[in-house]
């Protein structure tokens, strides 16, 4: 063992490593190493290799770079008629559409030990994340008499909770042989410029999540990373399903259901194989930004650049920063993460390049002089980079929605979301995500009629502490996949007084002149049609309280 681990040392110039282990924490580096030569293409050499000649080219800065530019897209908001139109061919679209979840970060910055995909997004429903998106899921299903695959990204941290979740539930009613459990590796931990490797005192490597651009790399080989529920290449298998479009989507971002059926109508209408849903950001808000660049061989590419390089980027290049448009705002749609693909599309991209994205090194260095980290580094990769492994025949678009739309994504502890929301002006808490959700619904409702809550606080940036505001109207996703379907649940006069709530939880229920003052909760059977008509609703409601038992909401 000793000499094999010798020579694998010897390949990365790091053989001295073994004088300071003993003989058990030389094994444990050894089956480390050995575990992950066989997963990473090329083995640690390659993983040591390319963390160097990144670490280098980070020092000088990217000058490849020749030109960056306004990106292809549709900028939509739902006062358009173009929205409405294009939400529906979304919706129709929804039924030949698979969905691939990240699903492997554990609630550590909200003061909790749980999957993330496993806390609870809404009070008022009692569902998890995961259930929430099941459900959604579920409804299209139900509505277009189809099968929606899904795939879930997980990771040593949550895959256990994750499946538990499911199990327990039955899958939230959908078929277990269409959900696929894709577990991710961790690659190991460098110190220093040259690559040296970070050890745990046992000798066992330190390890850390390589990135969601990992999901590419899973859809295509689950069976060499994966608990196996399905072979490799899930997309060909879509494919073969009649499926046409592949939507990727974050753990704790619940606004994103109303994103996608707009974001799969801009790319049916504008014929696009890869395409971003995108929020209106503001000049310098720390959020990535869609572009399009240009290279010295003329090569053209729309991605993504990372906040902290898109203004010194676009400084070089344009001489001046993020500038505001006539509307106050950045012309660069900010990136949410949210992605679409055409799955016949993808998978050409998957059998070229099965799915390996480029990698980037993010290191904190200790001092000046640049040669050791104040932490230790490892390589990533983002799951929003495919255009960068597409060719050039390949059509690249976004499409762009007011924040409140599609996007609160809960992140934060009260405590970070705090100091967060001094800085940007969102906290990104579990209590803003749920709040904004319910915002959300008051929004549209007030479009289509309803009597219900304010402008002031309903348009005001929710803060990152409190409690769910009265009155609260929320509809599942078995009554509303998007933003249309709110008219179909109402008609008449609706009124809801200021400390009221309204839950509807069914495929077919409508509300006709009826005012609430007080709570009303309908669910509905599945098939069940339930008409509520010219009543007044009147009892004490609902109150909300805080709960020291909830540690990811104080």
């Amino acid at each position: 063992m000793s000499d094999s681990l010798f020579s694998i040392l010897s390949s990365i110039h790091q053989e001295t490593l073994l004088q300071y282990l003993d003989e058990k924490q030389q094994r444990n580096l050894y089956y480390d190493l050995t575990q992950f030569n066989k997963i990473y293409p090329g083995g640690i050499y390659s993983y040591i290799n390319n963390a160097v000649n990144l670490l280098d080219d980070s020092l000088s800065g990217n000058k490849q770079i020749s030109s960056i530019d306004i990106p292809t897209g549709k900028d939509l908001n739902i006062e358009n008629e173009e929205f409405e139109e294009l939400e529906k061919i979304g919706r129709d679209a929804l039924q030949t559409c698979c969905f691939a979840i990240v699903g492997g970060g554990i609630g550590e910055r909200l003061h909790s030990k749980k999957a993330k995909l496993c806390l609870t997004s809404s009070l008022v429903s009692g569902q998890s994340f995961l259930e929430l998106y099941c459900c959604f899921f579920h409804s299209i299903e139900t509505q277009y008499d189809c099968t929606v695959p899904i795939a879930i990204m997980t990771s040593q941290g949550t895959h256990n909770q994750i499946l538990s979740e499911l199990e327990s539930h039955d899958f939230f009613g959908l078929d277990k042989d269409n959900i696929t459990l894709m577990r991710q590796v961790e690659v190991p931990s460098i110190v220093d410029m040259k690559g040296t490797l970070a050890l745990k005192p046992d000798g066992h490597l330190l390890l850390k999540p390589h990135g969601h651009g990992d999901i590419h790399t899973l859809l295509y080989q689950v069976d060499r990373f994966v608990l196996v529920l399905m072979q490799n290449n899930l997309p060909q298998r879509w494919l073969e399903m009649g499926k046409r479009h592949i939507i990727f989507m974050q753990d704790t971002n619940i606004l994103s259901l109303f994103g996608f059926a707009p974001l799969l109508g801009v790319s049916i209408q504008s014929s696009l194989d890869f395409s971003s849903l995108g929020i209106v950001r503001k000049p310098g808000e720390k959020i990535g930004s869609i572009c399009r660049l240009e290279y010295p061989d003329s090569r053209k590419l729309t991605c993504n650049i990372e906040y902290n390089e898109f203004e010194t980027l676009l400084r070089r290049l344009t001489g001046e920063g993020d500038e505001p448009n006539d509307n106050g705002n950045s012309s660069y749609p900010g990136n949410i993460n949210i992605l679409c693909a055409s799955i016949e599309s993808y998978n050409r991209i998957l059998l070229q390049t099965h799915g390996s994205i480029p990698e980037f090194i993010n290191p904190k260095f200790a001092d000046a002089s640049h040669r050791f980290f104040s932490s230790p580094a490892r390589l990533e990769c983002m799951m929003q980079d495919l255009p960068k492994i597409m060719t050039q025949k390949e059509t690249v678009g976004y499409c762009s929605l007011p924040r409140w739309i599609c996007f609160s994504a809960a992140k934060n502890s009260f405590e970070n979301a705090t100091i967060q929301e001094s800085k940007t002006g969102f906290g990104e808490s579990m209590f803003s995500a749920e709040e904004d959700y319910y915002k959300w619904f008051r929004k549209v409702g007030r479009k289509f009629g309803i009597d219900v809550g304010t402008k002031e606080w309903d348009d005001s940036v929710t803060p990152a502490h409190g409690l769910p505001q009265l009155p609260l109207l929320a509809l599942s996703p078995q009554a509303v996949l998007t933003v249309s379907d709110m008219k179909k649940r109402f008609s008449g006069e609706i009124t809801m007084s200021p400390t009221s709530l309204v839950y509807i939880d069914g495929t077919d229920v409508t509300l006709e002149n009826v005012s609430v003052d007080g709570a009303l909760v309908v669910r509905a059977c599945p098939q069940a049609k339930v008409v509520i008509r010219n009543i007044a609703v009147q009892n004490k409601g609902w109150k909300f309280e805080h709960c020291a038992s909830d540690p990811s909401r104080s």
